[in-house]
């Protein structure tokens, strides 16, 4: 890999870390210059897209109950939102993630969706929204 490109990727990667917990270390222009590199690395055009996915995870409650009829309807009234700060859960474990869905996206569709989706983050610059896309090297 290039070093240049590897201090790219370097520096995105610490600009994700650092995206909810403190400022960028970059300022933007120079953020904008990097991504510009990574963009064009060996005269690539890159696409952005969107790819959903779904994960599952599988948990588990143990009631103490009269009967396993009161003990389901139990964890369904506080899985459907009814939620009462002393129910606990038992235990839980990921069982994995699968692709549902992808779709090319242009750099407008990107922020939109940002915005949408971490609305919470929209006061941020557009181009500290960019820390979140993942840039596939495909030279090495």
């Amino acid at each position: 890999m290039n070093p240049d490109l590897s201090l790219s990727f370097n520096v995105a990667w610490l600009n994700r870390a650092l995206a909810v917990q403190g400022p960028l270390l970059l300022s933007t222009s120079n953020t904008s210059v990097l991504r510009q590199t990574i963009t064009n690395m060996n005269g690539y055009n890159m696409t952005k897209y969107l790819i959903d996915t779904i994960s599952t995870h599988r948990l588990r409650y143990v009631v103490e109950a009269t009967s396993e009829h009161a003990a389901v309807a139990e964890v369904k009234k506080n899985i459907e939102g009814n939620f009462n700060d002393e129910f606990l859960e038992f235990s839980q474990q990921h069982l994995g993630e699968l692709v549902a869905a992808s779709r090319p996206i242009t750099t407008e569709e990107y922020l939109e969706l940002f915005d949408i989706d971490n609305g919470y983050l929209n006061t941020w610059p557009e181009e500290q929204k960019f820390v979140f896309v993942n840039i596939l090297d495909e030279t090495v």
